[in-house]
């Protein structure tokens, strides 16, 4: 799984969007993978499963300890409002590939080939930046955004009720 972190904040115990530092005890082994419910979605023409964290929480766990996604499964990473995003790969065990996405939910960067970071120290990490605000962000396995030939511009569908939690 990769945190999500606003550009600058970079903490090695987690991450948050910056609003504010989620320092409540999570609810699951640290060392599992979390299991989000799915839900249907499509982008460049192809049909997605995707796990979407909205909680500061969800977010901050990501798909870490994570030994596999299928090739249309991913998790979408929803904020209320655009912001600069760097992501790491923390506890991650699979390669990723990375889309940003603009608040109308098109694609607007892509990182491809996100290395796993499962055992690497924190210091070790490679950090990897969007260079524009986006409200959105997409883990999809590596190589996805080759295989599904996905184009800045592309729109992500999905109903926009699954985007929003009330807590943030």
């Amino acid at each position: 799984m990769l945190l999500f972190l606003e550009a600058i904040i970079i903490s090695s115990c987690g991450a948050d969007s910056g609003s504010h530092f989620n320092s409540h005890v999570p609810t699951q082994k640290m060392d599992q993978p979390q299991n989000l419910p799915s839900f249907q979605a499509a982008l460049a023409s192809t049909a997605l499963n995707l796990m979407i964290a909205r909680t500061e929480e969800e977010k901050r766990i990501g798909l870490m300890f994570r030994d596999n996604l299928s090739a249309n499964e991913g998790m979408l990473f929803c904020y209320k409002k655009p912001q600069k995003m760097v992501f790491w790969m923390k506890n991650t065990r699979i390669p990723l590939d990375l889309l940003f996405f603009t608040p109308e939910l098109l694609v607007s960067e892509m990182i491809e080939g996100m290395q796993p970071g499962i055992g690497v120290s924190d210091a070790e990490l490679p950090l990897y930046a969007g260079k524009l605000p986006a409200q959105f962000a997409l883990e999809l396995p590596a190589g996805s955004i080759s295989r599904l030939k996905i184009r800045l511009g592309d729109r992500l569908n999905i109903p926009l009720v699954f985007l929003f939690d009330d807590s943030q």
